[in-house]
């Protein structure tokens, strides 16, 4: 494993455990991945499998408890994830209201927002470090304006 895939991971993981306390409201935009492969990622952490053996459907049965344990622990998650690219600030700040008004009436506040883009960093192509540049400089003011709300 590489390091920036265990940094990856590593990040992946706080955001795991915050979701299995179960008491946080948490907004995750993933431009880079989709919401299946997200849940699947945090299904594994949350359970101690390897992805790969999860891709490769290759999960011993002795893992099948521990595999529906996480999985109910993320069904009764208070987790949205919104896997749309190319999203603008104004599009995310939409987005976000639209959630916080619509759990307002179940008087739930939003915790957390989350943008997770680490998925370019694994990359050492000089191209995608110009492409990851790009990427940085587009998030930056919409984590600055996120902050804001």
């Amino acid at each position: 494993m590489r390091f920036a895939q265990k940094k990856k991971d590593s990040s992946l993981k706080f955001l795991a455990d915050i979701v299995a306390s179960k008491k946080r409201v948490i907004i995750v935009f993933s431009p880079l991945l989709s919401k299946e492969k997200f849940m699947m990622r945090l299904l594994c952490l949350n359970s101690g499998i390897d992805c790969s053996d999860m891709d490769e459907r290759t999960i011993p049965k002795s893992e099948w408890p521990k595999l529906t344990f996480a999985a109910d622990n993320l069904c009764n998650s208070k987790l949205y994830i919104d896997d749309s690219s190319n999203l603008t600030l104004l599009e995310m700040k939409k987005r976000i209201e639209r959630l916080r008004n619509s759990l307002a009436t179940k008087k739930l506040n939003i915790d957390l927002v989350v943008i997770y883009t680490t998925e370019a960093f694994l990359s050492g192509n000089p191209k995608n470090k110009k492409i990851l540049l790009s990427q940085i400089m587009k998030i930056a003011p919409a984590s600055a304006g996120l902050m804001l709300l």
